[in-house]
């Protein structure tokens, strides 16, 4: 974590991942934190995470929610998330507000415009993408059940894109998101950006750049802003100007974030003694040129060469499982001719070595109807390790599906490639 906090301040950035700790105390408050940085099936969110992580840590020592009242939910899925919020308007009751934080990705229906969060399980086609997303107004609808308010703080897009640009369903076109134009008087509503725009990171932060600036304003850093007169409260209008200014400021035009709530102006947001005045933000400095080396003594004679490889080495093959995939509870198998090479478990991963040369891997899933299977014809090279994703359509008679990777595809679990 160290290095990480010496890189915000060496960009100039100010730390938002130490908690400020006021002392302060929101015992009917509760709370529902989601940071998904890592889908099934879907590009990476980068610091989705460490999001959420400093997210909760704001609630629970800057304005002292209750730690059995926070939530974070790991590998959210739409039943997870909405059984979450339903929990916490449960504890919130009547008498306290409703927290719900989510880093990760959205889209807009395209049939309605509706926004959805996208669960963990969400796979690359619009069909999952309904089924396994939860609607921002089925969120809302559950904080708010209780009676209590709610604060939704929803660090996402609804492009159809994630953080870094990538396409979330390569070649299926997403609508315009439809902002709510009222969200009631018992609801802060806040996302990241408006229509068509990215929800970006904030390298130099290591956070996504609407996260960091709204910590930032919460631990009072836009207090004062419409008059430049502290008062230790922090409005939601407040908040709102001063996060769009943040991120300009930061050099990020292209992200202009939405905040819709009824008295915005009255609605305090965040209010204890010890509130952080505001810092000066600026652009992060590219690093200086690196000076020209000092003349340096002749080389040593370069070592003796290792031997080649013996072209009869065994070949380090890997081959990674999908989690989100049909029949998905039978073992999956690989061999090549008669030799059995791996059996894969869900979502898990099996390395073995092949003798180089060609081969015809077969892979096999014994369903409950009859076995189906895939062969590919692959050429393994002495010395090169060969790395292969597997994947499973859906259906009890689909076929399993396989494809080699390079070693970053497959690290990445780019199972986008079976489609």
């Amino acid at each position: 974590m160290h290095w990480l906090v010496v890189s915000a301040l060496a960009a100039g950035l100010p730390d938002i991942d130490t908690p400020l700790k006021t002392g302060a105390t929101s015992p009917d408050d509760a709370a529902v934190v989601v940071g998904l940085d890592s889908y099934y099936e879907l590009p990476d969110v980068p610091f989705a995470d460490r999001d959420a992580q400093a997210f909760a840590d704001y609630l629970l020592y800057t304005r002292g929610v209750p730690s059995d009242r926070i939530a974070r939910v790991a590998k959210a899925n739409r039943e997870k998330l909405l059984a979450a919020v339903q929990g916490a308007a449960e504890q919130a009751g009547s008498e306290g507000t409703v927290w719900v934080y989510f880093a990760g990705h959205g889209g807009a229906s395209p049939d309605t415009g509706e926004r959805m969060l996208m669960g963990i399980d969400v796979q690359p086609d619009l069909a999952t993408f309904a089924a396994r997303s939860i609607a921002v107004q089925e969120v809302r609808d559950a904080a708010t059940a209780a009676g209590s308010r709610a604060v939704l703080v929803l660090d996402t897009c609804y492009t159809g894109k994630g953080r870094s640009g990538a396409e979330l369903l390569p070649g299926k076109r997403f609508a315009v998101p439809s902002y709510a134009a009222d969200t009631g008087p018992e609801v802060v509503e806040w996302s990241a950006a408006s229509a068509n725009q990215l929800s970006g990171p904030l390298e130099g932060a290591q956070h996504g750049a609407f996260t960091y600036a709204v910590l930032g304003a919460l631990r009072g850093w836009a207090d004062g802003q419409l008059d430049d007169v502290r008062d230790g409260q922090v409005t939601a209008e407040e908040a709102k100007l001063y996060v769009e200014q943040a991120l300009r400021s930061v050099g990020v035009r292209d992200q202009v974030p939405v905040l819709t709530a009824e008295g915005s102006r009255e609605w305090v947001l965040a209010a204890h003694p010890k509130s952080e005045a505001r810092p000066a933000l600026s652009p992060p400095q590219p690093a200086p040129s690196a000076p020209e080396p000092a003349p340096q003594a002749a080389p040593p004679p370069p070592s003796p060469a290792p031997p080649p490889v013996a072209a009869t080495a065994p070949v380090p093959v890997c081959f990674r499982r999908s989690k989100a995939m049909g029949n998905a509870a039978f073992a999956m198998k690989v061999h090549s001719g008669d030799r059995a090479v791996v059996a894969i478990p869900i979502g898990g991963q099996e390395c073995a070595e092949l003798e180089p040369g060609p081969h015809q891997l077969e892979v096999t899933v014994n369903n409950a109807m009859l076995p189906t299977r895939q062969r590919i014809d692959v050429q393994l090279q002495a010395g090169q390790p060969a790395w292969f994703l597997i994947g499973m359509g859906s259906g009890l008679a689909a076929s399993p599906k396989i494809t080699e990777v390079t070693q970053q595809q497959y690290d990445a679990k780019a199972f986008k490639l079976l489609k």
